[in-house]
């Protein structure tokens, strides 16, 4: 989304108000514009002639400052890579898992590694998932002397796991498999379908007869 701001450098009380629209028309002969950073944001700078007053006006555009992190759903026992959108040539990673710095995997199955190319691009591997590896994710750029410099949320790892066998309930009773219920017309029958264990959570269920 873009909006404009505008602004009149005048001593003229009556100079009337600049609408917005008005952007969208060719600027004066002598009209000057230039790039101007603002911050998280990106300005068009416009300054021109208007019924003899002097404007200044900043079409801002956004830039993709949302730094929303990815959702990732994996299965226990899986792998997953975990990119860090930083480049840090010359300088160092850290990885936080909920906001908690993780430790370098000394274990001999090293299920946690991660790495750092020579151009600075960095990335977490994660072997055999566990349910204990889900969370959000960010990585850090440190400097020489520890510093933080950047901070990245990169993912939100969620851990899944396959649903249980479903089973019927009736009444609350559980039946079992290939059970026999018999009702009269014009009696009503409620059953309901039980899963359980899905991460995520299931969503559809098809009945058949």
């Amino acid at each position: 989304m873009s909006f404009a701001e505008c602004c009149f450098f005048t001593s003229d009380p009556d100079a009337p108000l600049l609408h917005p629209l008005l952007l969208s028309r060719p600027l004066a002969t002598g009209g000057s514009n230039q790039l101007v950073t603002t911050g998280s944001r990106v300005a068009m700078k416009l300054e021109f002639l208007f019924r003899q007053h002097f404007v200044v006006c900043f079409l801002f555009v956004c830039r993709g400052t949302d730094d929303s992190p990815l959702e990732k759903t994996v299965l226990v026992g899986e792998s997953v890579s975990i990119p860090c959108p930083l480049s840090t040539p010359g300088g160092s990673v850290q990885w936080l898992q909920d906001g908690t710095p993780i430790v370098l995997d000394l274990s001999a199955t090293r299920r946690r590694q991660w790495n750092i190319s020579p151009d600075g691009t960095a990335a977490l591997t994660i072997s055999e998932v566990r349910r204990t590896d889900a969370g959000r994710w960010e990585c850090r750029e440190l400097g020489a002397d520890g510093s933080v410099r950047k901070v990245a949320r990169v993912l939100d790892l969620i851990v899944g796991s396959s649903p249980s066998d479903p089973y019927l309930e009736l009444e609350g009773r559980r039946l079992v498999h290939q059970a026999t219920v018999t009702v009269r017309e014009p009696q009503k029958l409620s059953l309901h379908c039980i899963v359980s264990g899905a991460i995520p959570p299931v969503r559809r269920i098809h009945w058949s007869i």
